[in-house]
């Protein structure tokens, strides 16, 4: 773990420019798929399935990101979590376009009409959504040095993001990806209460 870390920091430059185009590749899925999509063409299905998996994803890094700050205030230390916090910002931007996509593969495309009136986890999962892309917007640097404290009330909305892509997946039907979520939501507020009682004491 440690040449990991080491390697990682040597070439952090070049994973970023990696996480870059890795952006691109996602957003020229999403025009050509959405396309394929609209019309329901021959790719029309396994494009539905890459989008269904595309939640999948973006709900796994969305867990990876939250792990830091968990691991954090409960006071465990590794490399990996370093590494992962280092590259945090990166990881929350493929979260939005995983699930930009999910969403845009799914539904929107299909029933923006009625994308409003749909069944409740629909209304959650586009809460979710729409709050990622404040997240989404403001994850660089101009934004956090103008906004300032904002930047960091803004980006509290993590916690209300975490709630509804839990309700998401659970009103859908009980699964390993709401499973999952549940346990970071259990994580992230145990660690609160942790962080807070080393405080008082």
């Amino acid at each position: 773990m440690d040449d990991l870390f080491r390697i990682a920091i040597a070439n952090r430059g070049r994973i970023i420019d990696f996480f870059k185009w890795f952006y691109l590749l996602l957003v020229l899925i999403l025009l050509v798929g959405g396309r394929s999509i609209y019309f329901r063409d021959e790719q029309f299905t396994p494009l539905y399935q890459w989008g269904v998996w595309c939640g999948r994803i973006a709900l796994v890094l969305y867990c990876i990101t939250l792990i830091p700050g968990i691991t954090k205030r409960l006071g465990i230390q590794h490399k990996l979590f370093s590494l992962i916090r280092i590259f945090r910002r990166y990881i929350g931007i493929s979260v939005f376009l995983f699930a930009l996509t999910h969403a845009s593969f799914v539904r929107l495309i299909l029933f923006l009409p009625q994308i409003f009136t749909g069944p409740l986890f629909q209304i959650f999962g586009l809460i979710s959504l729409i709050l990622l892309f404040f997240m989404f917007l403001t994850s660089n640097d101009f934004s956090q040095n103008r906004l300032g404290i904002w930047w960091y009330r803004l980006h509290w909305v993590t916690h209300i993001i975490m709630i509804s892509v839990f309700f998401h997946t659970l009103l859908q039907r009980v699964s390993v990806w709401s499973v999952l979520i549940g346990i970071i939501i259990v994580a992230q507020l145990a660690s609160f209460i942790v962080s807070f009682s080393r405080k008082l004491s």
